[in-house]
């Protein structure tokens, strides 16, 4: 058949069950901001314009900068809390998620701190004058000038404004960030400005998140908030902006001076000056060692528990990580750890023990949610029990559950999150049947469910509040304030009539106990920073605090020591929710008019990203033309590139044009044809099969690429086939193509059928250190000898076979931890690392006439320049089978 013809056909058959999707989205605009939803989303989708229209003034002020009609899009990713910016492509996203655990938590409304964020994010990015702004206007967005800044300078400003529409929001406000601050400045451990935009294993807790926010909050307090957009009009003006990644004494620097009259190397240093001045006591005793993050500790039938997350380092940009529930026992006499769960997802909604019995959760990913972020794959929580005693587990139940506990009776309460993550619903399930029996919804978020006897508390919000402690009557099914404030609190344990609580009070993250009879207060004293405090029978108190390699469990000596509840009160909410978007709806002074997919193509015709002129000349020819490049806002046609050439000597026109087409999920493609010296296509489309957190199979994809080239004389089929595994400790990828050529349909000048598969295994050995080996076999023999394979370390020449099998196994481990670096030029080094290596090349069983082999040693540094981009860089030497010693130059590892 004419492959135009079957393409026709094809397009016949799938088109009309694909154009639905078209319909997927549609939008909401003001005067400001257009926001995209799928059906569903509507009320959520005003409640975000609603909230930007509030906020918009504040970001304005602060930044210096009036944007335009800026799109947002809202993406349901189950249980994951993000969002970003794309100031080149003009977008914004934001999860829907509002999270109720760890720093990001302190949030009166989600939509609020993450809608906020990042229009701050697209307001301080893409401000410019003068000259920059008219190359920007002239050649595309990607010539912003304030793009090119270190990265703690442009989460600097995004973290600290939104902790400024509220004194109980925003992540300068939740404590934290302050325990980490205060945390490295005893032990000596606060970045320089080089360190700070880049991220290092010295100081897992501290990011250029946490480093930039902290500045600009001594900035603003020192010198006033007003100076940020002084600042970003100077580097928004400044040409040499550009150079930043470079060399930042003719820009940033300059810029910090100008506004403040004082270099930046010491303002910097007056700010960290000033941490080292805050009272700040940290603790010694520590009970575990690992650092990293751990939460939720508890104490039963004397043993602690705690979840952890851990890495560890082991190679060039490499590390194994796990969440691991890990029992203590005997803390306070003889304490010996065992690891009891390590899975490669988190505990999303924490863990129980009853008697011998653990509940335990854990985050898995399925489909079905309303996105096209993750092809409509969310992150949901799986429901698992485990015999202590014997081992034996089983699944229980899946679900959006944020908590649960067990009751009296056996049965465990869940609740659960309601299509949009606003509310909760609660259900009994039995954990012998796994029947799960709906009780009703409360207009309050869950996060935390603890039960003892027979009464229920929960830590649970509603609109424009932070988390506080209820207690729960199941029938009717409602909630009772106990411990409310506009502060934020969250139950640690519930048991023999007192409960422990976790509070942040004055931006101090502490635990408090409070006794339910008698209404007393208590705060554990003595450390700055604590959290999850355990008092066992014998008297002991445990906890969870702070150090430069993270959390750990300490033991430390605290003092109960009465507390009174800030007599702060609750300020009524700046706007209402939204329920329904009526006709000829007014939002504040704008008008809310709806708009369909179509605003999705129109965004997406304007080659915003990039417009540049192309010039080219030799003796025999000139050549001039345009390079264009755009965006959408979905994902749908996440970009698209065209250039168009002319040669002046031959009077000839070329173009070339390229194309990320997703609109066809799950199927994704990639497409370029070029008529530029000879015509070629190339194209590639593949759909994912399987998409896991946790260990096992964890990916499995498919597809296939079609490649030509010599004015389409060869053409190339290749279906493939991709796996990944993982293990505990382990890490594997492969990867496997048949390689088709036929004279016969859309001929190509040759026959050809082969196959080539390539291996990736990564092993966590000893020593902090890591087992690599990639292999590549090939069974090919159709094709050109030079074609298949390259080399192997050792050698200089290619190694021309069709058939055969190399093997390149190195050891690798980390030896010297610079972890330091340069501010003008910008370059930081992390690591330098050792690796030995055995390489080999087998021709087959019988042909040994170019049997390769080598060993040798490498030595691999970390490099990272321009505030984002990372090199591994090293020297190798080696020897090989022929005796020959080479010395040579590793740009990677391979």
């Amino acid at each position: 058949m004419n492959p135009r013809y079957l393409l026709a056909l094809l397009l016949i058959i799938i088109l009309p069950t694909l154009l639905p999707g078209w319909m997927n989205y549609s939008s909401l605009q003001t005067a400001n901001f257009e926001v995209f939803f799928r059906k569903g989303w509507e009320t959520e989708a005003l409640n975000l314009l609603q909230t930007m229209e509030y906020s918009r003034p504040y970001v304005e002020k602060l930044t210096g900068n009036r944007l335009g009609r800026i799109p947002f899009v809202i993406e349901d990713m189950g249980a994951m809390a993000n969002g970003y910016t794309n100031p080149v492509g003009t977008k914004i996203a934001v999860f829907a998620y509002p999270p109720t655990r760890d720093e990001l938590s302190l949030v009166e409304d989600w939509w609020q701190m993450v809608g906020v964020h990042e229009y701050i994010h697209m307001a301080q990015m893409t401000r410019a004058s003068g000259t920059p702004a008219l190359l920007r206007a002239i050649f595309g967005n990607i010539l912003y000038p304030n793009l090119y800044q270190p990265m703690w300078m442009t989460e600097a400003v995004t973290v600290y404004g939104e902790s400024q529409l509220s004194p109980y929001s925003g992540r300068m406000n939740a404590g934290t960030y302050n325990a980490i601050m205060g945390t490295l400045a005893r032990e000596g451990k606060l970045p320089s400005p080089t360190k700070a935009a880049y991220y290092s294993y010295d100081t897992p807790l501290g990011n250029y998140y946490v480093y930039g926010g902290s500045f600009f909050q001594y900035l603003s307090q020192t010198y006033g908030e007003e100076k940020f957009a002084l600042l970003f009009e100077q580097t928004g003006s400044n040409l040499f902006s550009y150079l930043n990644p470079l060399v930042s004494f003719l820009s940033l620097d300059q810029a910090f001076y100008d506004v403040y009259r004082v270099p930046l190397r010491q303002l910097w240093s007056d700010w960290q000056l000033a941490e080292i001045r805050k009272d700040f006591t940290i603790p010694r005793q520590n009970l575990s060692s690992e650092g990293w993050r751990c939460s939720d500790l508890s104490y039963h039938d004397g043993s602690l528990y705690y979840t952890s997350y851990y890495a560890q380092k082991t190679g060039p940009g490499s590390t194994f990580g796990s969440n691991r529930l890990i029992r203590i026992s005997s803390p306070e006499t003889n304490p010996v750890k065992t690891v009891l769960i390590e899975q490669a997802a988190d505990f999303s909604a924490g863990y129980q023990i009853e008697g011998n019995t653990l509940y335990y959760s854990r985050a898995e990913l399925r489909g079905g949610y309303d996105n096209n972020e993750y092809d409509g794959l969310g992150v949901y929580t799986q429901l698992y029990q485990k015999d202590l005693v014997t081992g034996a587990g089983r699944w229980l139940a899946s679900g959006d559950i944020r908590s649960f506990c067990r009751l009296e009776n056996g049965s465990l309460l869940l609740a659960e999150d309601d299509a949009t993550h606003q509310n909760s619903i609660l259900s009994l399930l039995d954990p012998d049947t796994r029947i799960k029996q709906e009780l009703g919804s409360l207009d309050h978020l869950i996060s935390n469910l603890h039960c003892d006897g027979g009464r229920v508390l929960a830590t649970a919000r509603s609109f424009y509040q932070n988390n506080s402690i209820y207690e729960l009557e199941l029938a009717p099914l409602r909630l009772k304030p106990l411990i409310h404030t506009p502060h934020q609190e969250s139950l640690v344990s519930f048991a023999d009539g007192q409960i422990v609580f976790d509070a942040i009070y004055e931006g101090k993250n502490a635990s408090y106990l409070y006794k339910l009879d008698s209404g007393q207060l208590f705060r554990f004293e003595g450390i700055s920073e604590v959290s999850s405090a355990v008092q066992t029978p014998g008297g002991a108190t445990f906890f969870i605090s702070m150090n430069a390699k993270g959390n750990d469990i300490y033991s430390d000596q605290l003092d109960l020591k009465p507390f009174t509840l800030p007599q702060t009160k609750t300020k009524p909410a700046p706007y209402s929710r939204l329920d329904e978007l009526r006709d000829n709806f007014i939002l504040d002074k704008y008008p809310v008019q709806s708009g369909s997919y179509a605003k999705n193509l129109t965004h997406m015709l304007w080659p915003r990203m990039y417009r540049f002129p192309y010039i080219y000349g030799n003796e025999d020819s000139l050549i001039v033309g345009a390079m264009i490049g755009g965006n959408d806002i979905l994902g749908d046609f996440p970009q698209w590139g065209a250039t168009v050439l002319y040669d002046v000597n031959q009077q000839n026109w070329g173009y070339e044009v390229s194309l990320l087409n997703y609109f066809f999920r799950p199927i994704k493609q990639s497409i370029t044809y070029t008529d530029l010296d000879k015509c070629s296509l190339s194209s590639s489309q593949y759909v994912t099969l399987l998409q896991k957190m946790n260990y096992g199979l964890t990916a499995a994809w498919a597809g296939f690429g079609l490649t030509t080239s010599d004015d389409f004389v060869r053409k190339l089929w290749f279906p493939y086939l991709g796996l990944n595994f993982s293990f505990p400790g382990v890490r594997v990828q492969t990867n496997n193509a048949l390689m088709y050529e036929t004279q016969e349909f859309w001929p190509s000048d040759r026959e050809r059928l082969g196959w080539q598969g390539r291996m990736g295994l990564r092993i966590k050995a000893p020593l902090a250190s890591e087992l690599r080996s990639k292999v590549h076999l090939a069974f090919d023999p159709d094709a050109k000898k030079d074609e298949v394979f390259s080399t192997i370390r050792g050698y200089t020449t290619k190694w021309k076979y069709n058939k055969g099998l190399t093997v390149a196994t190195t050891w690798y481990k980390p030896i010297i931890k610079v972890r330091e670096g340069l501010w003008n030029p910008n370059v930081y080094l992390e690591d330098i690392n050792l690796g030995l290596f055995y390489d080999a090349a087998f021709p087959g069983i019988r042909d040994q006439s170019d049997f390769r082999s080598a060993f040798g040693v490498e030595l691999i540094a970390e490099l990272f320049a321009g505030y984002m981009f990372g090199i591994n860089l090293g020297v190798r030497f080696s020897y090989n089978k022929e005796g020959k010693f080479l010395t040579s130059l590793v740009l990677g590892t391979d």
